[in-house]
């Protein structure tokens, strides 16, 4: 009986022993099994995890970045071109440039410049409209190239140039090659003018003429001009009724028939200096009161040789030629240095007031001062 009893309260503890272990085993099974994967997503089925990987995320697609737009070309405004393969419908742009200089003198307005590119060009050029202040109208040679403007066979107006500025303000010419015309350049009236860098040859009267009308601020710098023909008696650089004009850095190669440089009739306030002058027949520098006067006149710094004469005064139709100074020039090589001059025109008589030559050099030459008046 008691031993029956042990055996009952033994298969009982059995039992209690093996449910624990059945309670407790899951437990520690899923407590495995979610310390193992964490994150974890699944389901429990009985005293198992079934875990499913956490997804894995589609890649983000890193975008092509889309090419910089190539920013549209800023056209460079108010420059133009010429050239000989040009055509004058053509905007006038480097790659599309126009065929004549006349068309840019017909179209350029203030600011704006036209480079000429290399070759003959058998043109008059008349500019039509004017610059303003700090807006200059240029017209240029293209860097390195020669430009030539021949005017065999034209038919121009006389005394007019190959570049004709009449009554113009702020025009800048630079750089041409003028040949056969009745002028190179013929400056007319206006203001604020310059002339520079070109090379003028065999004109029919003159290289460079500003006048006859009041023609002011104006600037000749680093011109050439030869002239080995012999139509009429002209000068190479004739300045008259110009005020205001600085001549400099010119050299006068050649004149068969007349003065080098000449100021004159009404010319006042000018400066005529570092100027090479040679084999002219007549004066390099020339200094003429003519009828209306000249005044206030400096010329320094120059030099003429193998010329008739060096420098000189005149009064040919009586015009006052006062407050003229002269100085630190050179002359040789010529028949007489420095002269004031006593001729005039049948009928007139000289006229000077204050007249200076001072700390010039001469050799090779005379120097004749016979026309100072006797009284003032």
């Amino acid at each position: 009986m008691e031993s029956i009893e042990i055996k009952s309260n033994l298969e009982k503890i059995i039992k209690i022993a093996l449910l624990i272990i059945i309670i407790i085993s899951p437990i520690a099974v899923l407590e495995k099994n979610a310390i193992a994967v964490t994150p974890a997503v699944g389901t429990i089925s009985g005293s198992v995890v079934v875990s499913q990987p956490a997804p894995v995320p589609s890649p983000v697609s890193t975008p092509t970045p889309s090419p910089a737009p190539t920013p549209t070309p800023i056209p460079v405004t108010g420059i133009f071109y010429v050239a000989k393969n040009g055509n004058d419908n053509n905007p006038g742009t480097e790659a599309k440039p126009w065929l004549t200089i006349k068309k840019a003198a017909n179209t350029l307005v203030a600011g704006e410049t036209v480079y000429v590119r290399g070759g003959i060009y058998k043109e008059q050029v008349t500019v039509k409209n004017s610059g303003s202040a700090g807006k200059y109208i240029t017209f240029s040679s293209y860097p390195g190239e020669i430009v030539i403007l021949d005017g065999t066979g034209l038919n121009m107006e006389d005394w007019s140039g190959l570049f004709w500025l009449k009554r113009l303000n702020f025009i800048k010419v630079n750089g041409f090659n003028l040949k056969n015309g009745r002028n190179g350049v013929d400056v007319n009236g206006g203001s604020n003018i310059i002339l520079s860098n070109n090379y003028i040859e065999n004109p029919y009267h003159t290289g460079i003429k500003v006048g006859w009308d009041y023609s002011s601020n104006i600037i000749i710098d680093g011109n050439s001009v030869k002239r080995n023909i012999k139509p009429e008696w002209d000068e190479m650089i004739s300045i008259s009724n110009g005020h205001n004009v600085e001549v400099k850095n010119n050299h006068v190669l050649e004149n068969a028939l007349g003065e080098g440089i000449d100021m004159k009739d009404a010319t006042s306030n000018s400066t005529i200096h570092h100027n090479i002058v040679e084999r002219t027949s007549s004066a390099g520098v020339y200094i003429d009161g003519y009828l209306a006067g000249v005044s206030n006149i400096e010329i320094y710094q120059n030099t003429v040789h193998d010329t008739n004469t060096g420098f000189s005064t005149g009064s040919e139709r009586g015009g006052l030629a006062q407050n003229l100074y002269f100085h630190n020039n050179t002359a040789y090589n010529v028949d007489t240095g420095y002269k004031i001059s006593y001729w005039a025109e049948s009928g007139y008589k000289v006229s000077y007031k204050n007249i200076v030559f001072s700390n010039n050099t001469v050799y090779n030459a005379w120097v004749d001062y016979s026309g100072i008046p006797l009284k003032s």
